[in-house]
């Protein structure tokens, strides 16, 4: 939530779940985007 200052979430603990979560979701987005 960058709105709280938060850049990023990969590397912090506990939050690997949201992380794994976020990079499906991209993946998802690319392949309906057909990209490679």
């Amino acid at each position: 939530d960058v709105s709280k200052g938060e850049l990023g979430f990969a590397a912090i603990p506990k939050k690997e779940e949201d992380f794994r979560n976020s990079v499906d979701l991209t993946i998802t987005y690319a392949k309906a985007l057909k990209c490679s």
